[in-house]
């Protein structure tokens, strides 16, 4: 495996790994094929070429950053108070 293709697929690992234990995903793992990865999102279990894979997952985690972002709800802001 060629250097660039070996460091795409443990940033996609990482990135499936931080997704999975932010309830992002219910499964990862490295498909059937080397540049193919298994992603299973609400249930359903998807094979990625490692490309789609990152991509999936940059855009998960990235809506759970903009999600973050949001002001807090009232209640929690009055009992600041």
């Amino acid at each position: 495996m060629s250097k660039p293709a070996s460091k795409l697929k443990s940033e996609v690992e990482a990135l499936a790994t931080l997704a999975y234990f932010r309830h992002l995903i219910s499964g990862h793992g490295y498909g059937e094929h080397p540049d193919h990865y298994q992603i299973v999102i609400q249930g359903r279990p998807k094979h990625y070429l490692l490309e789609e894979a990152h991509s999936v997952l940059t855009q998960l985690l990235g809506q759970l950053a903009s999600f973050a972002s949001f002001p807090e709800p009232i209640a929690a802001q009055k009992s600041l108070l």
